[in-house]
């Protein structure tokens, strides 16, 4: 009897507990059964981070991408609460290069969100290229970023047509050392440093496809999507037309990366 009501107050402890975390608006995880197992549980790790609302203005815009080149997906209303999936560098606003990613995929400018960190990540969300290889990767998908929307590299040329040169710059050096993209992925294919047909590149990894005689070469963010270039530099996937896909092949190993 002694060990039932012990059972007893602790489930009403509990279930107290519980009730006062929902009314203070704290997400709890959600707890299931494993299949087969017995009164076992699994706790399963949240996707976001909750708990940051829009301040500073009446309304901020929510956009695919970060930057305010992206689309435009809607509003936000100031004092609405907002789920964070992860922060990402992307175009400056109002000093900060900071975006969040809400977990319902839409993007938001750090400005505008209760975060505590100005111009850098805010500790306990995490950053969405936490799977990049290496900080030499790292560096070359947070200057890609940074080119996002800009038409014109560092010397006043177009970026339209200099595929190759645009991963090379990401990677620190000024140009990659080859004609064109398909002439670079032929020297990584007889190094053994080619993915033939592989899509799954991970993040820094370099994309090759055969549309003309020059080919072509995206920087992959890891998730799918890759930062092309074209009349401006632009975020897209696989999916859109660019000819053949080659493969890919991790950026030359005696590229630097950048500082």
């Amino acid at each position: 009897m002694y060990m039932l009501y012990v059972i007893a107050v602790r489930a009403f402890a509990v279930i107290v507990i519980i009730s006062l975390l929902h009314t203070a608006g704290v997400k709890l995880p959600r707890i299931e059964l494993v299949e087969g197992a017995k009164a076992a549980t699994v706790v399963k790790a949240q996707s976001s981070v909750s708990g940051y609302k829009i301040v500073g203005i009446a309304r901020v815009a929510k956009r695919n991408g970060p930057g305010t080149n992206f689309r435009r997906l809607g509003w936000i209303n100031r004092g609405t609460q907002v789920d964070i999936a992860c922060q990402q560098p992307g175009m400056k606003i109002r000093g900060t290069t900071i975006w969040n990613r809400l977990s319902d995929g839409g993007w938001v400018t750090d400005y505008y969100v209760s975060t505590p960190v100005f111009n850098g990540f805010s500790p306990g969300i995490p950053q969405c290229d936490q799977a990049v290889a290496g900080n030499r990767e790292k560096r070359a998908v947070d200057w890609a970023w940074q080119q996002v929307g800009r038409s014109h590299q560092f010397d006043g040329k177009p970026w339209n047509n200099w595929c190759d040169r645009f991963v090379a710059n990401a990677y620190g050096m000024i140009n990659s050392g080859y004609a064109t993209a398909y002439i670079h992925w032929q020297d990584l294919l007889a190094r053994g440093l080619a993915r033939v047909g592989d899509r799954n590149v991970p993040a820094g990894g370099l994309a090759f496809f055969l549309n003309n005689w020059a080919g072509h070469v995206m920087l992959s963010l890891g998730d799918g999507r890759f930062i092309s270039t074209g009349p401006k530099v632009f975020v897209t996937d696989a999916n859109r037309s660019f000819g053949q896909y080659l493969g890919w092949a991790p950026a030359n190993p005696e590229w630097p990366g950048r500082k």
